[in-house]
């Protein structure tokens, strides 16, 4: 994955990234995806659309174009189709639990904003069948006793997990062992940054003690 971002980076001739490790661009999104996709033998394409922070007025307002409730739901099930989406999170304003369960469930899509790491939440969008991967942020939630019940929940109902960190994070690497203790399907934790690497190596560290 390091060579594929350095390779776009390169490519996007950006030296802005955001606190994530995320290269800012001006380039529209779906002729990223388009570069992404000549990188297919290397990486399988996910995004995070953060839909409500474009949401106004009952409009998704893009850069160069603005589109209803039912135009987003078609084009994000294009943008599926076309690309192979692996990873879908957020597609959706976070109020519009009936429309998520239009996505088309041919990868992951996953609720962030949606779900919020609240359980009356998650349990909603269970049953709304609105999504099958839900975001789990300890931060977020505050209570490690309702994060376990959020993950007995997300396993009962075949949801995948996916335990992710919060903008602005430090260098603490112990989401990787509560990664490990809920057995979480998936740990997301920045793209290219010092603060993911002390994650992944915990995670390494890990699995060799269990070997």
């Amino acid at each position: 994955m390091s060579s594929v971002y350095e390779e776009l980076k390169k490519e996007l001739k950006s030296k802005n990234v955001n606190d994530e490790g995320a290269i800012e661009t001006d380039i529209e999104e779906e002729q990223i995806l388009q570069m992404l996709k000549d990188f297919k033998s290397k990486i399988n394409i996910g995004i995070d659309i953060a839909a409500s922070s474009f949401y106004k007025n009952k409009i998704y307002v893009y850069n160069d174009k603005s589109l209803s409730r039912e135009e987003q739901i078609d084009y994000i099930n294009e943008l599926i189709e076309k690309y192979n989406l692996l990873y879908c999170e957020d597609p959706i304003n976070e109020e519009d639990f009936s429309a998520f369960s239009r996505i088309k469930k041919k990868n992951l899509v996953v609720g962030d904003d949606l779900t919020a790491t609240h359980i009356s939440r998650a349990k909603k969008a269970i049953k709304s069948k609105a999504i099958n991967a839900m975001i789990i942020k300890p931060n977020q939630n505050g209570s490690l006793i309702e994060l376990a019940e959020i993950f007995n929940l997300c396993k009962k109902h075949k949801l995948k997990t996916i335990l992710s960190h919060r903008s602005g994070e430090t260098l603490d690497n112990a989401l990787a062992d509560y990664a490990f203790a809920f057995q979480a399907d998936y740990i997301k934790c920045g793209i290219k940054t010092k603060w993911r690497e002390v994650k992944l190596k915990r995670l390494i560290e890990i699995e060799k003690s269990l070997k």
